[in-house]
């Protein structure tokens, strides 16, 4: 205080250098904390995500079947269940090649995200597999859907391979139904 009332030109230039300081060492704290922040999401998804498709991965898809049940028994609301294969999937690899095998996939997974909800669970369940969890969606809305996304796949084309066609088959098991 007496530095205040002695020298205030001084006490003024020293309380300024303080005060900058100290914001110039929030803001620096504050843009780490969200680059922490943003590396923990990022590490996140690539803990429950496929890396390949993007899709949600085989373990997500295993936590969230505890969690969607649960959440459905609770509302009382159902909750339906698909399992996908893509239709003789095996022989692409071996008759064309892997990396055309991969772009089947991805073109798949594609549609998979185009046909579906945002609310739903869609996860690469390994290899050609998926498997998706439909909140609030009973039998009906849930063939539906698979419908749409059967017929979007089937509908695929590929400019390297023109004659060649996908099909997929998808299960549906409706909670509490079946």
């Amino acid at each position: 205080v007496s530095l205040m009332t002695s020298h205030g030109a001084i006490a003024e230039k020293i309380l300024y250098r303080m005060l900058t300081t100290t914001t110039t060492r929030l803001r620096d704290t504050s843009a780490l904390l969200s680059d922490m922040v943003q590396w923990g999401e990022n590490a996140r998804m690539r803990v429950i995500t496929d890396q390949f498709t993007g899709l949600y991965n085989r373990r997500f898809f295993d936590d969230s079947i505890v969690v969607e049940t649960k959440k459905s028994k609770a509302s009382h609301l159902p909750l339906a269940m698909v399992m996908v294969d893509l239709d003789h999937f095996g022989s692409v690899n071996k008759d064309y090649n892997e990396a055309f095998g991969d772009a089947v996939l991805l073109a798949a997974a594609h549609v998979f995200k185009r046909s579906f909800r945002k609310t739903d669970i869609l996860s690469r369940y390994g290899g050609d597999e998926f498997s998706f969890l439909l909140p609030a969606t009973d039998g009906t809305e849930a063939l539906e859907l698979c419908a749409r996304a059967c017929a979007e796949v089937e509908a695929l084309r590929f400019a390297e391979y023109p004659d060649f066609r996908i099909t997929s088959s998808m299960g549906i098991a409706v909670m509490p139904d079946h």
